[in-house]
């Protein structure tokens, strides 16, 4: 398991929300959460990456990331995915954006940003369903 307090992201920029990191890993095991921070705290930088972190059993997850701006998914995943290439701990991660008319998103995508339209499309349909106009994987 990672040890993200001496990550090279961690290093560069400290955000009030990798005080929780501890906490947060063994939360997220067991329950679904909810996480209500102040704007710049991480969110949306730092519990991504969190999630996609192995569990004991060494099973990988994927992370799907809603924002509600088209503008806000395309900077983010631009972000989380340069900040993950410069951390080793997360350098073999894709990252990925899903917006209405683009999508960079495939079988492949670790954590996918995407707009609350395209979640609740891919959410809504079945599960041997594909659908490539949303890119999904």
């Amino acid at each position: 398991m990672s040890s993200y307090t001496t990550s090279k992201v961690a290093d560069k920029l400290t955000l009030p929300i990798d005080a929780l990191y501890q906490e947060f890993k063994s939360s997220i095991k067991d329950n679904h959460l909810v996480v209500e921070s102040d704007t710049g705290s991480g969110k949306s930088t730092r519990l991504p990456l969190w999630c996609t972190e192995a569990d004991e059993q060494g099973n990988k997850k994927r992370v799907l990331v809603v924002e509600p701006r088209r503008v806000a998914c395309l900077a983010l995943a631009s972000f989380v995915g340069e900040s993950a290439k410069q951390d080793t701990d997360y350098n073999h991660l894709n990252v990925g954006h899903a917006i209405r008319f683009d999508s960079n998103v495939d079988e492949n995508t670790d954590i996918a940003f995407v707009t609350p339209g395209i979640g609740l499309r891919w959410l809504s349909m079945s599960q041997d369903g594909q659908d490539e106009k949303a890119g999904l994987f």
